[in-house]
């Protein structure tokens, strides 16, 4: 507008007070519509800000989080988004996948072929398409169920409901919570629908096997209260052991820290310095809690990040961004940002060409993760847990920690901006 110079956020309110247009004019409407719209401004952006400024108040007001709401199993399909988040955080301390305990031994026979199909179904259209990983773990669970029922794996075993409930169900209630029996229905649920699909050669009629899903499909349902109950406990166990800004100042300040912050000072720099593994590990570590610190993602995201999507990252204001393309709701929400103060990114590219290059089995190859282990493999998403947790309790932090206490951490502090803060 000719003669004013203002940079607003509230322009309607402008336009009225300041310059006396009416909401009803033309002009005014007109000045509306070629009005800039402040750019939201990355999430993670804002979270990395306010980690900081609650450092600096952290001596005279400290954070108070509240407990975020959870939402209530919808359908079949978000059940199981659900259980599989559910399972990650109940298990952060062992593997993704739920394993019997070590009196069941289910690897000293072969496989039933009919499982092996499962696995392959899962992964095609008719069994939804699921990806590698969750089609394995349902393919284990049911492999587990077959051990612990059967000494002798009988594929019809998982036809008995009393077997099954004899020796599954309460098995299960004494070793598992709610939600991890719920998995392992679901797991059940899906090998019966193979079954019922594909008709493999099994003795079992189609009004049996539509039987075992409807039954399996109700004591799924009965551990709903329990499911509840238990997910509001475990949200009061993650309150009590959140990720404060004091203990993430008690990581950064411990001698753990300055050690990781020491070697990548000296490696910037013209040096002689044999990389050993404890080197390395410790570095890589490091880093994973410092992305953690500012985007709270998933393991997986820290997992599938690769060489290339570093060297494909972009700068925005002091901002460095890289999308990492392999997540697990990808296809819902497109890549993942991991954003990157100047720092960090220094620190990772120190560790890339001085650190990561002199790994005894490590290629150029530009599609690599860009955390492996020492061995050049790929850390799945419970080896990245169990890597932030070493490196957590050789800095001396009391309590547990895994990705999902610093994306409830995250959720917290956004549930208690302001109502209307653009912040």
């Amino acid at each position: 507008m000719v003669g004013c110079s203002a940079v607003v956020k509230r322009l309607p309110a402008h336009l009225q007070t300041v310059h006396g247009f009416s909401p009803k004019s033309s002009k005014y409407k007109a000045l509306l519509s070629k009005a800039l719209p402040q750019p939201k401004r990355p999430y993670s952006v804002q979270m990395i800000e306010k980690r900081a400024a609650a450092i600096k108040r952290i001596e005279t007001e400290p954070p108070m989080p509240d407990i975020p709401v959870v939402d209530t199993v919808r359908n079949d399909e978000d059940e199981e988004m659900d259980l599989e988040d559910f399972e990650q955080t109940e298990t952060s301390t062992t593997c993704d996948v739920i394993l019997i305990e070590d009196d069941v031994d289910s690897s000293k026979s072969p496989d039933p072929e009919v499982l092996v199909m499962l696995a392959n179904w899962l992964q095609s259209p008719d069994g939804g398409k699921k990806d590698e990983k969750t089609a394995k773990q349902h393919v284990s669970q049911i492999k587990n169920i077959l051990s612990l029922i059967d000494a002798e794996r009988r594929v019809m075993s998982l036809f008995d409901c009393s077997l099954l409930n004899d020796k599954f169900v309460k098995y299960a209630e004494q070793k598992y919570v709610p939600q991890t029996i719920k998995s392992y229905f679901m797991s059940l649920r899906h090998f019966y629908n193979y079954v019922l699909a594909e008709k493999p050669v099994i003795d079992a009629t189609t009004e049996l096997v539509t039987q075992m899903i409807e039954k399996v499909k109700r004591w799924s349902s009965s551990y709903k209260r329990s499911s509840q109950k238990r997910k509001w406990e475990k949200m009061e166990e993650d309150r009590v052991e959140l990720v404060t800004p004091e203990k993430i100042q008690q990581f950064e300040r411990s001698q753990t820290g300055r050690d990781a912050v020491i070697l990548l000072g000296k490696l910037s720099g013209a040096h002689s310095i044999e990389i050993t593994q404890s080197h390395y590990t410790l570095l890589r570590d490091f880093l994973l809690v410092q992305i953690s610190i500012d985007n709270a993602n998933r393991a997986g995201v820290l997992s599938n990040m690769t060489v290339k999507e570093f060297e494909r990252g972009y700068k925005e204001d002091d901002r460095f961004i890289m999308n990492v393309m392999k997540h697990k709701t990808f296809h819902v929400h497109g890549p993942a940002q991991v954003i990157l103060t100047s720092n960090l990114q220094n620190w990772i590219s120190i560790f890339i060409k001085q650190v990561r290059s002199k790994l005894p089995y490590i290629t150029a190859e530009k599609e690599q993760p860009l955390f492996p282990s020492w061995n050049g493999k790929k850390l799945e998403s419970g080896q990245i847990s169990k890597a932030i947790q070493s490196v957590w309790k050789k800095a001396g932090i009391a309590g547990p920690i895994h990705s999902t206490l610093f994306r409830k951490r995250c959720s917290n502090s956004v549930s208690q901006q302001p109502e209307g803060n653009d912040q």
